[in-house]
């Protein structure tokens, strides 16, 4: 058996070494060989050169969400959080890390998204100042498609949306810790959509503006628009998107520039749809690039529009702005599963220097993989 084993393991690491060189890129590294997630996310460590950190979840043995740091080329895993209240916990997982070090991880337990369907899971974050020591909270009942992030004082906050009864509607909610607990505030309400695989759902983004706000880019499927709303703002429309769109990413440039990038679900055809502009001015929003894309990352801002990172059928792809159409080059190469596989929507992505930015994803095997490049 552990002759059988080794041979599959082999295996599995020449296919995926292969399928990656074919891209271009530098030769990946398998992040962790026992597991086999269905999220992942990733983000740079401040300080420390180009290291990365990754969490991810596992579909492969007991449950648990797993943390991964780089450091020295390599990769050392410890496991943030296991079972809790004997439910399966690290779906959805998502990463950010401030410019102090202090590690923000979001995730939840198994939730029932189905129109009829009572939810039945929970959003939890955990947080570390190194990485090595966490500590776990609920945030809320009923919570997915989160994105953590930190407001101008370095204090954590995570947007998410929350079911709310048993249709496809949600509220667009911020939960903001200071003071020493949580406060959570219902922003907008919407309604989302969830992936045929339940690879993933509807998703939001956060980002501080040029003043310093904390603001939420969510999609309104009801009114085929993108939308933006925060703290000290009611929603506005920023653009208009496709019945696909889904999932949302957001970024602010240093010039004032915004930028949304809105993806669709796993397995789904669907492009990448990208909305530029000011806030309070004119915008304008326009389908990118990519095939199926089903997870992006904004990395930066160039010619006043986004750089993005994105997942889409045929592996991981940087997305550069030029005068009139973006330019895209692949990271790394990584075929969609079937479109009901719960491995298509691992993916994460974050810049390690101006020219250079690092991925994590499924590839080849369900194996977790980092590649990164310069653009």
């Amino acid at each position: 058996m552990r002759f059988l084993a080794a041979l599959v393991t082999c295996a599995l690491l020449c296919a995926s070494t292969a399928a990656f060189a074919a891209g271009g890129a530098a030769a990946p590294q398998i992040v962790d060989l026992t597991v086999r997630p269905s999220g992942a996310d990733l983000a740079r460590v401040p300080g420390k050169g180009d290291s990365f950190a990754a969490v991810y979840d596992d579909r492969l043995t007991s449950s648990a969400l797993r943390y991964a740091e780089r450091r020295n080329g390599r990769w050392n895993v410890r496991v943030i959080v296991s079972t809790i209240d004997g439910r399966p916990v690290g779906r959805e997982p998502t990463l950010a890390i401030s410019r102090h070090g202090l590690r923000l991880a979001v995730f939840r337990t198994d939730i029932d998204l189905d129109d009829g369907h009572n939810a039945n899971g929970s959003l939890y974050a955990s947080r570390s100042p190194d990485g090595e020591h966490w500590y776990t909270e609920k945030i809320d009942s009923n919570g997915f498609g989160a994105t953590p992030g930190f407001d101008a004082q370095g204090r954590p906050a995570i947007a998410y949306l929350a079911r709310v009864d048993t249709t496809n509607a949600a509220e667009v909610r911020l939960a903001h810790l200071y003071d020493g607990s949580w406060h959570i505030e219902t922003l907008a309400h919407t309604t989302y959509r969830q992936a045929a695989s339940e690879a993933n759902a509807s998703s939001v983004g956060l980002a501080l503006d040029r003043y310093l706000a904390l603001k939420v880019a969510y999609i309104d499927p009801g009114s085929h628009s993108v939308r933006l709303v925060g703290e000290d703002a009611r929603p506005q429309r920023f653009g208009t998107v496709p019945v696909s769109a889904a999932r949302a990413a957001l970024a602010f440039g240093a010039n004032g520039e915004v930028g949304v990038v809105c993806s669709g679900l796993a397995g789904e055809d669907a492009r990448l749809w990208v909305a530029t502009g000011r806030l309070g001015g004119s915008t304008k929003t326009f389908p990118a690039i990519g095939q199926s894309v089903s997870s992006a990352v904004i990395a930066g801002f160039t010619n006043g529009a986004p750089i993005v990172a994105f997942r889409d059928r045929r592996g991981a792809f940087v997305a550069v702005p030029g005068k009139r159409k973006y330019h895209s080059s692949l990271i790394a190469r990584a075929a969609r599963y079937s479109a009901s596989s719960p491995f298509n929507a691992a993916f994460g992505a974050a810049r390690s220097s101006p020219g250079d930015i690092g991925v994590a994803l499924v590839a080849n095997g369900a194996l977790l993989v980092f590649a990164e490049t310069a653009f």
